[in-house]
């Protein structure tokens, strides 16, 4: 998923299956900053390198702008820097 362009990190993966051939996934994508409609293109992207890939045809991307922490509690703090994604 990094390797697609715009794309800079990754965070909070999730797959599941949901039947032998049903798989889906959710995500944060911190992406560059680009105007919403920019970002479009990004999801297309994934969504087809998902599907083609790993036959992953139903997906939750998060885009995020800014580098985040994550707290106990689950909930996203900014911090400023994506250095924290490296996971």
């Amino acid at each position: 998923m990094r390797k697609v362009p715009g794309v800079l990190d990754v965070h909070d993966l999730h797959i599941w299956s949901l039947g032998s051939n049903t798989h889906t996934l959710s995500c944060h994508a911190l992406i560059e900053d680009v105007p919403p409609s920019a970002s479009d293109r990004i999801l297309q992207q994934l969504n087809t390198m998902l599907c083609d890939r790993f036959a992953i045809l139903h997906t939750t991307v998060q885009f995020e702008h800014v580098g985040c922490a994550v707290s106990e509690s689950g909930c996203v703090i900014p911090s400023g820097s994506h250095a924290q994604h490296q996971h």
